[in-house]
């Protein structure tokens, strides 16, 4: 099974491959709380795209597409055994 950390990252490269930088859209509360939670079990995963300012809010359709996968991702890291409190709900 592969790590949270190379399954971020693999993430992060999707998310970020051609996509605009240009941020108009606010980040969703479940990816704020996935970058926080993130950055509470590894903080050495780029969580930039999900973060405010990433290119995840830069087009509705993707935005849509990030809030999805920050709550799958959210909900795994909350799974751990002993989740740090950050990732407290």
């Amino acid at each position: 099974m592969p790590s949270l950390k190379a399954g971020a990252r693999l993430l992060a490269l999707t998310l970020t491959a051609g996509l605009p930088t240009a941020c108009t859209l606010p980040a969703s509360a479940v990816c704020l709380d996935y970058v926080a939670c993130q950055a509470a079990v590894d903080d050495s995963v780029d969580t930039s795209p999900w973060d405010e300012g990433g290119s995840c809010w830069s087009l509705p359709d993707t935005a849509r597409r990030c809030d999805s996968q920050c709550r799958v991702a959210l909900d795994a890291l909350r799974a751990t055994p002993d989740p740090p409190a950050a990732c407290s709900p």
